[in-house]
């Protein structure tokens, strides 16, 4: 092909490319002309001043609309906030609905379309004065259009999703939440419990019936952390308030009590509770929790009767807001020992006893023992030991700190080092109480609590507790050779094929392979208990491991699946200890030193041991 043809072929192709590009931007404009003749009104949604929607056997709904688009409904009373979104598709399904068939100019049977009562009938007024009408009626055979009439007196299809933008009720029409916050962030808490007791019979000692009791009072801080400022001034438990304001902010209502004749029908007259949130810059507003809905029904729960102090309805919500009101005036108050996100906290140091151990939390590898030198981490215990931190809290706050609390020199300290330059964190136990019930101790925020023995003796952890404690680890499925020597009997296992077989003693077989399977299984995780001794044993006899009860070793296959692989062990076992005989003394190659593991370990390989049967 010479340059002239390709040259043709090349101006063709252009021409094509521009006559299909000018015949699809003609039938598009068609199309858009065609829709334009078929639509009834020319007015803009924003040119709408009113709209009433009548539904069959319901009461009209009306809402105003000023020229900045600000809905307001009017009926069927003013005390009702709109759901502005939707009255602007409603208005906006009107300005662009359009005639797909006229069936009738002048009908003089409606009642052939169900237009002489109507299901839905929309009346709007524009900023001319212009007043609109459309009533709909059935639904035509192929259920893609509905009957309609015009004020002028047409019958005409109108198309079915257009029928369903429009026909709203109350329900939709109106703000579905129970407080117009918005997603504006809060700023501000109050709640307050209403005294329904006995008339005051001490005076001074309990509010006047139908009065608020203490009022508590979280605000957020320019740290955005959230403080309670009354009835005490301290740190709020962040996650307790948060749930709570993010519940009532989006809390939605299920039905409604237009006018309420006796709210102490619905227990708000006094109401239970008062939850009042505010947005920056503008006016707090107000919750009143009522009783819960009775069902007449035990085994059915019902609804949370409530209010917005601002308007006279009565609703009904869900009741699962009950399980977030503070039951006690200082719930708000955070009396947890870590209040920190784990995940903020790059390294710890902890001191307990003789315990002085750094950990560093590593991105890729997870918590790791810097100091001392040598030690492999235990992950599972360093994050149960953040988990009951976390969890642990205080039982009671005795005041600033003082000498004899005993936080100056603590019997437990944890340093957290945190993320994002910020300060220390630092978490200390102290001395008993007076009457030895409780322990002084120091939140990570700096207050003084009080922790009980148990709960003193859970966070007081040894350098074994976050060190590894596998004696011995393989998956079940690597293992391929197992000697071992127990109660002065040799023996060797070997898998061929798939199948385990017994080299030694010569002339046996395995009774089951369930057998095989139970000893693997036990032998696959041996975890030490405690950590008896540091070091290499000065007499072995105290601990039974210079004539052990058994001595272990596995050997696993290579990639390959031969028997050349590594070789975990031995696994040495002693005799029980002297003040426990449910543990036994042993040693690993894997961990240096003198530890305690379960008796049970003994027990299920003997166990196993017992069906093999001479061959």
């Amino acid at each position: 092909m010479n340059f002239k043809t390709t040259g043709i072929l090349l101006v063709l192709l252009i021409v094509l490319g521009l006559a299909y590009w000018g015949m699809t931007r003609y039938e598009t404009g068609r199309q858009m002309r065609r829709e334009e003749i078929k639509r009834l009104f020319s007015f803009d949604p924003k040119a709408l001043r009113e709209i009433e929607v009548r539904r069959i056997g319901e009461t009209p709904v009306a809402a105003t609309q000023t020229p900045d688009g600000a809905w307001a409904i009017v009926k069927p009373h003013s005390q009702i906030r709109p759901n502005t979104v939707v009255w602007d598709r409603l208005a906006a399904a009107l300005a662009a609905i359009t005639n797909e068939r006229t069936i009738a100019k002048d009908s003089s049977d409606l009642a052939k379309y169900a237009l002489d009562k109507p299901v839905l009938t929309i009346t709007a007024r524009t900023d001319s004065g212009e007043t609109v009408e459309i009533a709909f009626g059935a639904v035509e055979p192929t259920q893609t259009f509905r009957y309609a009439l015009n004020r002028d007196g047409t019958v005409f299809l109108a198309a079915q999703k257009t029928f369903q933008e429009m026909d709203r009720p109350l329900n939709l029409l109106r703000d579905p939440y129970v407080l117009a916050l918005g997603k504006d962030e809060i700023v501000r808490l109050e709640f307050a419990r209403f005294w329904t007791g006995a008339a005051n019979g001490e005076e001074g000692k309990h509010p006047e019936p139908g009065q608020e009791s203490v009022v508590v009072i979280v605000e957020k801080s320019d740290e955005g952390l959230w403080k309670m400022t009354s009835p005490i001034e301290a740190a709020a438990n962040q996650d307790t308030v948060n749930e709570l304001v993010k519940y009532v902010q989006f809390a939605t209502a299920q039905k409604y009590i237009e006018e309420p004749k006796e709210l102490d029908s619905y227990g708000l007259d006094p109401p239970k509770a008062r939850i009042t949130l505010q947005t920056a810059g503008k006016a707090p507003q107000t919750l009143l929790v009522g009783a819960l809905e009775s069902t007449g029904d035990s085994r059915k729960a019902g609804g949370l009767y409530a209010k917005n102090a601002a308007y006279p309805a009565v609703f009904v919500m869900d009741p699962g807001l009950l399980n977030l009101l503070p039951r006690t005036p200082d719930a708000f108050r955070e009396a947890r020992m870590l209040s920190h996100p784990i995940l903020d906290i790059e390294s710890i140091h902890y001191v307990a006893g003789a315990a002085d151990i750094t950990l560093r939390n590593d991105p890729d590898k997870g918590w790791i023992v810097t100091a001392p030198a040598g030690v492999d981490t235990d992950q599972v215990a360093v994050s149960h030991l953040l988990a009951a931190l976390k969890a642990l809290q205080g039982r009671g706050f005795p005041g600033d700190p003082k000498p004899e609390f005993g936080l100056e020199k603590p019997t437990v300290e944890i340093t957290f080092h945190l993320k994002n330059g910020l300060p220390p964190a630092v978490i200390r136990v102290g001395a008993p109480t007076a009457d030895n019930a409780h322990y002084y101790a120091l939140q990570d925020n700096g207050c003084v609590t009080l922790l009980g023995q148990l709960d003193v003796t859970a966070i007081t952890k040894p350098l074994f507790f976050f060190q590894k404690k596998d004696l011995m680890a393989f998956e079940k499925v690597k293992a391929a050779r197992i000697a071992m020597t127990i109660d002065g009997t040799s023996y060797v296992f070997e898998k061929a094929r798939g199948q385990w077989i017994i080299q030694e003693p010569a002339g046996r077989t395995l009774d089951s392979p369930a057998d095989m399977d139970a000893m693997l299984k036990a032998l696959s995780s041996v975890r030490a208990d405690a950590l008896e001794s540091a070091g290499p044993p000065a007499d072995p006899a105290r601990y039974g491991l210079d004539s052990p009860t058994a001595a272990i070793s596995v050997t696993l296959e290579t990639d390959e699946g031969t028997a050349a692989g590594s070789t975990i062990g031995p696994l040495v076992i002693g005799k029980p200890a002297p003040d426990n005989s449910q543990q036994r003394f042993a040693t690993s190659p894997l961990l240096p030193g003198i530890y305690r593991i379960p008796q049970s370990l003994l027990d299920e390989i003997r166990e196993s041991l017992k069906n093999i049967r001479q061959g």
